[in-house]
């Protein structure tokens, strides 16, 4: 929330990572999980960008994806955020096709199913999304805009051990992080929740960290004035 409420085109990349750290450090966090991800425009389409070296340009999106360590266990969390206060159309189109994907995986969560089946699912999804965004016209070519897993398991390691094909246990901890990214528009979006399996099927661990955009944006206008 300190960031979204502080955070103003032209400031630097760099800027919004001191003000994360600065709040896990007041709340009795002195550790990163990870090197943190704070990439605006461009920056945002590249997967694990750790630079966070550029000036956060006007109409930019903001990605940030980043976890405390907490007793040697870590979060892995990812918002984006538009650096003027309002999400363009094309942005708006594109989030919203991620955000629905990532719903529809979380609600998948449960024990017995295999972490390849919600793999399988998100990319079928994406796929779709991209053809309907005029990004693809063939649903093999989605790996162009999303190159990597659906989720991984999160423990004392951020990517701790499991495979692709583990089949969910209670108790398991995984992230949700569907993405596109879309080099030649300046734009990348990913959406990332932690997820506790339980008996009866998920809890969502960081579900109180907005990511609707009526959320995100009332709070970003309400930061610079709008």
């Amino acid at each position: 929330m300190d960031v979204l409420e502080k955070a103003e085109p032209a400031m630097m990349e760099y800027e919004l990572e001191a003000i994360m750290f600065y709040r896990l450090q007041r709340m009795g966090v002195k550790h990163w999980g990870f090197a943190p991800i704070v990439g605006s425009g461009i920056n945002a389409a590249t997967l694990h960008y750790e630079k966070n070296e550029c000036q956060i340009e006007n109409g930019d999106i903001v990605l940030m994806d980043v976890g405390a360590s907490y007793f040697n266990y870590s979060a892995d969390i990812t918002r984006c955020f538009p650096i003027s206060g309002t999400f363009s159309e094309r942005q708006k189109q594109v989030y919203s096709v991620v955000l629905e994907v990532q719903k529809k995986i979380i609600e998948m969560i449960k024990p017995g199913i295999e972490l390849a089946t919600l793999n399988r699912t998100a990319r079928n999804l994406l796929a779709k999304g991209a053809m309907e965004l005029g990004l693809i016209t063939n649903e093999d070519d989605i790996t162009k805009y999303y190159m990597h897993s659906i989720s991984h398991f999160l423990g004392m390691d951020t990517h701790d051990v499991g495979g692709r094909n583990a089949i969910l246990e209670t108790g398991n901890v995984i992230t949700v992080e569907p993405g596109l990214y879309i080099p030649e528009e300046k734009l990348g979006v990913r959406i990332e929740d932690d997820v506790l399996v339980t008996e009866a099927g998920f809890c969502v661990l960081s579900q109180n960290i907005p990511k609707e955009i009526s959320e995100i944006e009332e709070i970003r206008q309400r930061a610079i004035g709008k």
